[in-house]
Formats: structure tokens, sequence, C-alpha cells
């Protein structure tokens, strides 16, 4: 039988950030809970092992490997139930847990083996809003001052009045910078992707909608929003992923959707 070590450091709470260093982990596995109760029952796990290819972070299973002989230093960011965890600043994972209000503490675990923590640092996050002292005091600008984001370095796109911008994505391809973002051009059940480029960051050009809902299907998984994500390209295909939601779709509101092109204007 396998014994397992528990060690529970004093550190708690929801909105805390913590650097973690385990000295060249040799034990077969090994796990750190945060936001889990003082004897370290429930809470969200990461974990890895010895010979593992993958770190665990929650439910999420990114790759991962250890050269022989490296540390691991793990940096996480707990805020509420939103947690991001950095591994030696090549993998990046965020992830949701849902936690009981008096599990607030932090554990390390070892299975086969043990392990050395060799630096702990916890700092506690604050809101923003709570700061007084480093909110921006009002200004007001002079009668001659260039308006707001009309100058030649912001880029303005071609909007109907009280419409939105937002979600920038961008993408760099053969000395050209294209942004895509978001718009609500027929109300906020109505989301685009539109699209515009630049070689200098000054000078833009603007294109049609590079994703657009589907009004035909109004209760399929395109008819409502095309939300955020992310272009890459391979082998001359661009890939789009994005979230597509739709609150009238029968068989879910959200679904995670590819959208292929060879070309970079219009991707369908």
């Amino acid at each position: 039988m396998i014994r397992e070590i528990l060690m529970a450091f004093e550190i708690t709470g929801d909105t805390i950030e913590l650097e973690i260093t385990i000295a060249a982990p040799t034990a077969r596995e090994y796990r750190i809970k945060v936001l889990c109760g003082e004897d370290g029952s429930n809470g969200f796990t990461i974990s890895s092992g010895q010979a593992s290819k993958t770190l665990t972070v929650g439910y999420v299973n990114p790759p991962f490997e250890l050269k022989k002989g490296e540390d691991l230093t793990l940096r996480v960011f707990i805020d509420k139930s939103m947690i991001e965890v950095f591994a030696n600043d090549r993998q990046a994972v965020v992830a949701w847990h849902e936690y009981e209000p008096n599990d607030l503490h932090v554990s390390l675990f070892s299975k086969g083996g043990d392990v050395t923590v060799k630096k702990v640092t916890a700092w506690k996050m604050k809101p923003i809003r709570y700061s007084k002292s480093i909110r921006p005091k009002p200004t007001v600008p002079k009668k001659k001052a260039v308006g707001r984001h009309s100058d030649p370095i912001h880029f303005k796109p071609t909007l109907p009045k009280k419409k939105t911008v937002g979600d920038v994505m961008p993408f760099f391809w053969k000395g050209e910078y294209h942004v895509f973002y978001l718009t609500n051009p027929m109300g906020n059940h109505d989301v685009n992707w539109e699209h515009c480029s630049s070689v200098d960051l000054v000078n833009w050009k603007e294109y049609p909608p590079a994703l657009k809902p589907d009004h035909k299907d109004p209760t399929g998984p395109e008819g409502g929003c095309m939300f955020t994500g992310c272009i890459v390209e391979k082998d001359g295909t661009f890939y789009a992923w994005y979230t597509s939601w739709n609150p009238k779709n029968p068989k879910g509101r959200e679904f995670l959707s590819l959208a292929t092109s060879t070309l970079h204007v219009t991707i369908t």
C-alpha cells in the first residue's frame, strides 16, 4: 500500500496569489489543493507526477513535462471561483471551481515518494474599487486638446450610433496586423466578428464581417451570437475557434465552434 502524505499550509482565502516551488519532484504523484477544507477535503486540484506528461488543473489536462532535475514553480491566482495556473512560465490554464464558503485552505499531497517545498509565497488580492490611492483623478482636457481617441494612432471602426465594440482578437500574418472584434449591429442577441487590417498600425482597412449569425436558422446554434475566440493558420488554412451562443436553440445555449477558410478576409 502506498502511503499518502498531507501537508497543510497556513494560507487561507479566496482572493489570493500563490507561488509554490517544489524541488525536482520525484514522487509518483503530487497534488496541490486550493479552496479546500482544513483537512484537505474537497477543493480544486492541481496535480502531476514524476513520469507524467500532463499537468492536471481541475478538469483540464494540458501537456506539461518537467526536464530531468527541473524544479516545478506554480503561480496560482485565485479570484473567487476563477482560478489561473501558470507552470514554469511555459504552460497556462484558466478554470472555474464552485466552492463551499468554509473551503478556503491550501494543502499539498504526495503519493509514492516525498516532495520538498523550496518556497511558498502568498499575497492577498484586494479589489481595485476599494483602493482610493490608485483611483485616477478626473481631468479636464484643454480646449485645443485632441478629442478622445480621434488622433491617428487610435482606430475607430465605422459603426452605427449606440453600437458597441468589444473583445479584440489580434492575428499577425505575413507582415500584416489583422484585428477581429465583436460588434452588435442589430442588438445584444446578434453579434458579429468584424475584421480590419493594417501594415503600420496607423492606416487601417475595414472588411465585411468575418463571422456573422445564420439568420436563416434563428433557432440553430449559429442563429444568435458569434462570441470571442481566436485565429490560427496552418498549411494555408485559417481556423477560427469561437463560442456560438443562442438562447433560442433547444439543444443548448452555448457551443464551441470552428470555422475554416483559405482566405484570411472571410471565414465560413
